[in-house]
């Protein structure tokens, strides 16, 4: 999927909501409420949009799927604005791998064992409630995440020549944060939320030319408590 197509999704996320909302006259019943959300998520391998890609120095040092996918923990607060529409901020947690040593003939890092680290993640997203059901709502939910903070890494790197002699060490310096675009569909009864989504992405560190993937997700989360009374 080319990354041009973000607009696109979200101009029609829009719309839908917008019509939605001028159609349906229930109303989830919940304005003025502050919760606290708590559940995994979980990435599935990403799904790249093209075969023909370019890969940076950064990603010659990890594994793209392995660190872009697995198991998140979840922690938000969800506001809602009207009795149908909230806005809520996530953050997720995860323990992941970061680099692994490599060694090609001509260059070799300075560690003997793959290095993981625990990634953190910043979600801002608006939700909007469907009263389909006798029990129960469908939700629709887009927004910005902010991937992979706290993924700064130096590595030293030892050079050698065509011969395999030793000719000196150099520093790499680097990170794999990105943003990405958030959508999913889901469904809530009670305190309990089931989501089906994907992230798109733009420009990555993984690669030298803009080059997007797909990283579906499936995710739980449990509102543990209300911060406030509804109005």
């Amino acid at each position: 999927m080319n990354i041009t197509k973000q607009s696109l999704f979200f101009k029609v996320f829009v719309f839908l909501v917008t019509l939605i909302q001028a159609q349906n006259t229930k109303e989830v019943g919940q304005k003025g409420q502050l919760l606290f959300n708590l559940g995994p998520e979980l990435r599935v391998t990403p799904v790249y949009s093209t075969d023909v890609t370019i890969l940076s120095d950064e990603a010659s040092f990890t594994n793209i799927d392995q660190q872009n996918s697995g198991l998140s923990l979840n922690l938000g607060l969800e506001y809602f604005l009207t009795k149908n529409l909230s806005i809520n901020y996530t953050a997720s947690l995860r323990y992941d791998l970061l680099f692994f040593p490599r060694t090609d003939g001509t260059q070799d890092l300075a560690a003997s064992d793959g290095n993981q680290k625990i990634f953190m993640g910043h979600h801002f997203n608006l939700t909007y409630y469907l009263n389909l059901f006798k029990k129960g709502q469908l939700f629709v939910e887009g927004g910005l995440s902010l991937l992979n903070r706290n993924s700064d890494f130096s590595i030293e790197q030892r050079f050698f020549d065509s011969e395999g002699t030793f000719i000196g060490t150099g520093i790499l310096t680097s990170d794999y944060k990105y943003s990405t675009t958030r959508f999913s569909v889901g469904y809530r009864r009670n305190r309990s939320r089931l989501s089906l989504g994907i992230y798109i992405t733009g420009q990555t560190p993984y690669f030298t030319e803009s080059t997007s993937f797909l990283i579906p997700h499936i995710g739980y989360r449990y509102s543990l408590a209300m911060l406030s009374e509804k109005k």
